[in-house]
């Protein structure tokens, strides 16, 4: 570890009795089934109003879908670190458009927190390392921070959290946090063969098998193993002619009694977070198009 990296996770681990405010959310949910929000091109078959009156959690840009408004999530989490400041560090692009390491200004920070703002009945889940990002920290955020042996899922929400390695990890660990038994996936389509890609808020139609690969067996390895040791029951839901290797699945029509029907990117996106977006599809920050 770097002299910078170890000055880092001190400063932090020095700000831990901050977490300590999530005990309230300790078992909360016990016994009961959350419905999860993950961002894959399959929500764009699907009438989500069937979830009106199930306790439900998103992630990242779950809430900029016109189909949740009036009926906001309960809980959504961000998993990645300092997402909430102005400056943005580039990854690269398949392209080289702009190259990985190269500074500049994040168009993704004022989607969140316009988010943030908008949906003051969510619960949001966001890195500790974003606490400087805001003048005044929102009553509807609650901090969570890697703290924890990396070898095994550690799941306490006001002290050793470590599901951090990508949205849905996060959310299972706080679903386990939150008492849930049982966890009911949709738009987790990294789970599913044949595979599809993609995003709800993309351009294109979601990429479906030969074109891109049959089955993600490393996602869908390390997604089995963090159920596993939390021990939460998963059902995973996707469009017909789709099932998880690793889970139990049903198609949306099955499980929910409804047909399913193709909404455009266009049908479903908030039209101020859709102009926000091209401007981080621009910068490379965002995928919109399979154009990288």
């Amino acid at each position: 570890m770097s002299l910078l990296r170890k000055i880092e996770s001190t400063f932090w681990k020095n700000s831990q009795n901050l977490l300590k405010a999530n005990k309230k959310f300790k078992d909360i949910h016990k016994g009961e089934t959350c419905f999860m929000l993950g961002n894959g091109a399959s929500l764009k078959h699907y009438d989500l109003s069937v979830l009106s009156n199930s306790v439900t959690m998103g992630c990242t840009y779950s809430l900029i879908d016109k189909r949740l408004i009036g009926n906001s999530l309960n809980y959504c989490v961000f998993p990645s670190a300092y997402l909430m400041f102005p400056l943005w560090k580039c990854r690269g692009t398949k392209k080289d458009h702009i190259k990985g390491g190269d500074i500049q200004l994040n168009s993704l920070s004022p989607i969140f927190k316009k988010i943030i703002k908008e949906n003051n009945k969510t619960r949001f889940f966001i890195s500790l390392t974003d606490r400087y990002a805001f003048l005044k920290k929102p009553e509807n955020i609650s901090y969570v921070y890697h703290f924890g042996n990396k070898n095994e899922s550690s799941y306490d929400l006001s002290g050793c959290f470590n599901v951090l390695t990508g949205a849905l990890d996060m959310m299972l660990g706080t679903a386990k946090y939150l008492g849930f038994s049982k966890v009911v996936l949709l738009g987790c389509d990294y789970l599913g063969s044949p595979l599809m890609t993609g995003h709800f808020y993309s351009v294109d139609k979601p990429l479906v098998g030969k074109l891109i690969g049959d089955y993600n067996a490393d996602y869908g390895n390390r997604i089995k193993k963090v159920a596993d040791e939390l021990k939460l029951d998963v059902l995973t839901i996707f469009p017909k002619g789709i099932k998880s290797p690793v889970f139990k699945s049903q198609s949306f029509s099955e499980y929910f009694g409804l047909d399913e029907q193709y909404h455009n990117q266009s049908q479903i996106i908030i039209q101020d977070y859709y102009d926000m977006l091209k401007l981080a599809d621009l910068k490379r920050q965002i995928h919109m198009l399979n154009d990288w």
